[in-house]
């Protein structure tokens, strides 16, 4: 191997133990779309070192600048989104349950029975619905409605929640041998890749780092970065679903 291949090699990134603790405290954070404070300061922590440009937008897109060197150099975008889908409290009922709407993609099927996370201060809850033996043959028939369900959070932490206040999936972040269990992997390995390649920029471009907010809702941040940027070429680092498995 010649010292340019070697120098070539040694800058190839690699997922080591920091980047999987880096990956596991952005997954345990809360960040539904709307109220992505928490992944966004991880994100300022991380990459304020190492950009040239930072910026946080009125929308709360984190815009990071990486210069390159030389003449003629591409401007690059790379959009990673920090925000996760969930769910927002919406209306109080008797003894603290909480219906709540949808934000993003979530198949209600998987609901009842479902941990979960409300507000700022991530109180514990539950997904319940109406138990079987009270329900009537037609009801059984169908699936349930997300208006048929509540967030139950008990008499004294109830007292904590207003609505519009966000809830998350309480799953925490694991290790199957290779394999990872954890919520919100769309998009924190994209968040995760995005801070990285901001530490190991690439010297022949200006890196244009958007981690964005709202794309689970339409893709909201994204637009406004671009706008923002004005790139030569944009690409979204985001997830897919395994289509090798059943």
């Amino acid at each position: 191997m010649t010292e340019n291949q070697k120098i070539k090699a040694s800058k190839i990134l690699t997922i080591g133990d920091r980047q999987i603790e880096l990956l596991e405290k952005l997954c345990n954070a809360t960040a539904v779309s709307g109220d992505e404070h928490e992944v966004r300061q991880i994100v300022l922590e991380e990459i304020k070192p190492v950009v040239d440009e930072i910026k946080v937008d009125a929308l709360g897109n984190v815009l990071a600048t990486k210069f390159g060197r030389g003449e003629n150099r591409a401007r690059v975008m790379l959009a990673a989104h920090m925000d996760e889908i969930g769910f927002m409290i919406v209306k109080k009922h008797d003894d603290n349950l909480f219906q709540f709407e949808r934000i993003g993609g979530i198949d209600e099927r998987q609901l009842p029975g479902k941990a979960v996370l409300v507000g700022r201060e991530h109180l514990p809850g539950v997904i319940g619905a109406k138990p079987i033996h009270m329900t009537t043959a037609d009801e059984r028939k169908n699936k349930i409605k997300v208006d048929a369900l509540r967030i139950d959070l008990g008499p004294e932490i109830g007292e904590k929640v207003k609505p519009g206040d966000r809830a998350t999936f309480a799953t925490r972040f694991k290790r199957f041998g290779p394999s990872i269990q954890a919520k919100a992997l769309d998009d924190r390995f994209g968040v995760a890749i995005l801070i990285e390649l901001l530490k190991h920029a690439p010297e022949n471009i200006d890196l244009l780092a958007a981690f964005t907010v709202q794309e689970e809702v339409g893709l909201r941040g994204a637009r406004v970065a671009a706008y923002r940027f004005d790139p030569d070429m944009a690409i979204a680092v985001d997830s897919t679903p395994a289509y090798d498995l059943p």
